[in-house]
C-alpha cells in the first residue's frame, strides 16, 4: 500500500486532467497529440515533425549539471525510440538570483551541459532566453533550464505506440545505465534524492543514436523511455489500454522503483524477437528480456503484483483530487 500511495501524488499522476482541457491539435496535421510522450505533425512530404520538451526539476535539484544534460538527452531519447532524430533545440533558462554564487554556479554548469549535449547530438540551440532573479522573500526557484526539441521521422504511419498493443508480445529493456538514482520518487516519499555512478555524456549520446538505428531496423509495437518512477511507473503508463505485464523472472522492489539514466522499454511481436536481439547485439546495445504483455495486472514476480484498475485509478484522479474535484 505504501508503494501504491506514491501514485496518489500529482507528481506521479497522469497529466491528462490538464491537457484535455485545451486544444491539442493543429488542423488535420497532428499525428500524435498530448496523449503521447512525443508529439508528431504530418508534413506535406509525408515525414513526421517530432516535438518534445525537456527538464525534470527533481533531477535539477539533485544535480544541476546532470539535470541540464538530461533536459536534452531525455527528449532526444524519447524521439529516437519513435524513429525520429533530434535536429534542433530551443531553451528557456529560468534561474534564481545570479548575485548569489551558488545560483551563478548552477547557471554556468547548466549552460555548459546544454551546449555539450547539443554538440554531441548535432542538434544546435537555435533560440532561447534567460530569466534571472526568480525568487520570493529570498528563496530562489530550483534551476530550470527548460528545453524544446524538434526532430524528423521518415513517416508517421508506423510510429511505435506508447502503450501495449496486444497480449503475448515480448518486452525488452535496453540500457546504458550511467546513473542509478532516486529523485522524483524520493521527493514524493519525503526523502533526500540520491544517486551513484558516473555520467558519460559521449556514451549516452552514442546510446541515443544506437536506439535510433535500432528503431529503423526493428518494428516496435510500442516503446517508451524509462522516466520518473522507474520501471514501475513506465510499465504502468504502457498498460494504459488495460493490457498488463508479467515479468519472466522476479524483479526486486528497489529495481522497479530505481530511476536509472538511461533505460528504455521496447515491445516487439514474438516473430520479431530474434531480429531484435540480433540487431541490438550488432549495435552493441545492452538488453534483457523483461517478460511479456498480458493480463490485467503489473506482475513483477513474487508478492510484487498490482491490479491495473487500482493503480490507474490513482494516477488518473491525482490532479482532480488536488483541485478538489
Amino acid at each position: 500500500s505504501s508503494v501504491t500511495a506514491l501514485f496518489d501524488d500529482v507528481r506521479m499522476g497522469s497529466k491528462e486532467w490538464i491537457y484535455r482541457q485545451y486544444d491539442q491539435r493543429v488542423g488535420l496535421k497532428t499525428a500524435r497529440d498530448s496523449h503521447s510522450a512525443i508529439s508528431f505533425l504530418r508534413l506535406p512530404s509525408g515525414r513526421g515533425l517530432s516535438v518534445a520538451v525537456g527538464c525534470r526539476p527533481s533531477l535539477m535539484r539533485m544535480d544541476a549539471q546532470i539535470g541540464a544534460y538530461d533536459a536534452i538527452f531525455y527528449p532526444a531519447l524519447q524521439m529516437a525510440l519513435k524513429g525520429a532524430q533530434a535536429l534542433a533545440v530551443t531553451d528557456c533558462l529560468n534561474f534564481g538570483n545570479p548575485e548569489k554564487i551558488e545560483i551563478m554556479s548552477e547557471f554556468v554548469a547548466s549552460v555548459d551541459a546544454l551546449a555539450d549535449a547539443a554538440k554531441l547530438l548535432d542538434a544546435p540551440v537555435v533560440s532561447g532566453n534567460v530569466s534571472f532573479y526568480n525568487e520570493t522573500l529570498g528563496k530562489n526557484i530550483p534551476p530550470t533550464p527548460a528545453t524544446g526539441l524538434v526532430g524528423l521521422a521518415p513517416g508517421v504511419e508506423k510510429l511505435p505506440q506508447d502503450e501495449f498493443q496486444a497480449e503475448g508480445e515480448k518486452v525488452y529493456l535496453i540500457s546504458t545505465s550511467q546513473i542509478r538514482a532516486f529523485h522524483r520518487l524520493a521527493e514524493v516519499a519525503g526523502e533526500e534524492s540520491r544517486f551513484t555512478g558516473d555520467f558519460d555524456p559521449k556514451a549516452i549520446s552514442a546510446f541515443i543514436q544506437s536506439c535510433l538505428k535500432l528503431s529503423s531496423e526493428v518494428s516496435f509495437t510500442s516503446s517508451k523511455a524509462v522516466g520518473s518512477g522507474g520501471l514501475f511507473a513506465t510499465l504502468l503508463r504502457m498498460s494504459g489500454q488495460g493490457i498488463g505485464f508479467k515479468a519472466s523472472q522476479n524483479l526486486s522492489l528497489s529495481r522497479i522503483l530505481e530511476e536509472r539514466l538511461y533505460e528504455a522499454v521496447v515491445v516487439v511481436k514474438n516473430q520479431d524477437s530474434s531480429r531484435f536481439e540480433k540487431s541490438a547485439s550488432s549495435l552493441g546495445l545492452s538488453f534483457e528480456s523483461l517478460g511479456e504483455t498480458g493480463g490485467n495486472r503489473l506482475n513483477f514476480g513474487g508478492d510484487l503484483s498490482w491490479s491495473l484498475v487500482e493503480l490507474q485509478g490513482k494516477t488518473q484522479s491525482a490532479w482532480a483530487k488536488a483541485f478538489g474535484e
